[in-house]
């Protein structure tokens, strides 16, 4: 990639999602870069058919089940194709510098943002070597607790719980995390708007009547919580929640290296990568996340209602589960 591409000439804005400069007349849930420069720029094309199938045989990362193929990354000339089947493409180039995208016949432009605000971006930070994780994450004090699972698994929920109780959100969905040299593991800011699904959108009440929110064409409630103003955390605890709605306390148990590897492993962002050399900086990455961050496996109860000292109780039970967690405080 080629950084400080250049100053912007258009009206578009520039976003600044996890360090990555980006210039897109589509709207991110991120907040506006400060310079002039950016490092992708995207361009929206006209709508076009999709047909389904991959753009070429040469897969580098796709998700699919035994019923669907949710999405194909492929090399094609140029650089790579993400096809979203059903919802619209993304031509990235070779140099990660340039994304053009278009929607699939009869589709709403937002689908676009919200594709290119989640597995968009998390595929240009993962293509540059940096570890990607599907999680949300807040500050907690001075440092951060990241929420990590499948999609439907309550990462946005449990992020927002946090913030309404005075937590500040890092990042939503998509988790960029450095493991530099040293003691701590730094999680970078990303998304600055959370997005909760139906049955869940209570919990927008409990911040201020001012906080701007609004309605997502994917049937969410999107909405603007306090929001970190520094660049990267330290990353203090992850934790993987399980939704029991019979259940009437938290429980935490911190897991072993081998399990949080595992864990963490089966929820990169972009899901099922091909390329060998990923694999491995992916595998080095886990592994090295997992020697100095605490991994908690999280018991819930579930609503909706939602407990309204549910915020304290997690916290109560990750400082219970690691040593690291008393410098979570609410």
């Amino acid at each position: 990639m080629r950084p400080n591409r250049g100053p912007c000439m258009t009206s578009a804005p520039i976003y600044e999602f996890a360090g990555l400069r980006i210039r897109s007349p589509l709207p991110l849930g991120a907040r506006l870069s400060r310079g002039p420069h950016f490092d992708v720029e995207v361009v929206v094309d006209e709508a076009a058919p999709l047909p389904f199938e991959r753009p070429s045989a040469d897969v580098v990362a796709e998700r699919r089940d035994s019923h669907f193929v949710y999405y194909t990354f492929c090399r094609v000339p140029g650089g790579v194709t993400a096809r979203f089947f059903g919802l619209g493409e993304f031509f990235i180039s070779e140099s990660l510098d340039r994304v053009v995208c278009h929607c699939a016949p009869g589709m709403e432009m937002e689908y676009l943002s919200i594709l290119l605000n989640g597995s968009i971006v998390a595929f240009l930070h993962a293509a540059q070597g940096r570890t990607v994780l599907h999680a949300s994450a807040v500050r907690l004090g001075q440092r951060s607790i990241a929420v990590v699972g499948p999609s439907n698994q309550g990462k946005s929920t449990v992020a927002a719980i946090l913030c309404a109780a005075g937590a500040s959100l890092l990042t939503d969905d998509v988790l960029v995390v450095d493991s530099d040299p040293g003691p701590v593991v730094l999680a970078r800011r990303g998304s600055c708007e959370l997005r909760l699904r139906p049955g869940t959108e209570a919990i927008a009440d409990r911040f201020s009547a001012t906080t701007i929110r609004r309605p997502t064409v994917d049937q969410r409630m999107a909405f603007l919580p306090p929001a970190v103003s520094e660049a990267r955390v330290p990353l203090s605890a992850i934790v993987f929640p399980r939704p029991v709605p019979e259940s009437t306390e938290v429980h935490a148990r911190r897991l072993r290296m081998g399990e949080a590897a595992l864990l963490l492993g089966a929820n990169q962002r972009i899901e099922g990568w091909r390329d060998a050399a990923v694999l491995r900086q992916q595998f080095q990455a886990v592994s090295d996340i997992v020697a100095r961050v605490p991994v908690i496996d999280l018991t819930l109860p579930w609503g909706p209602p939602y407990a309204a000292d549910l915020a304290a109780q997690i916290v109560h039970a990750c400082t219970i589960a690691t040593t690291d967690a008393r410098e979570l405080v609410l």
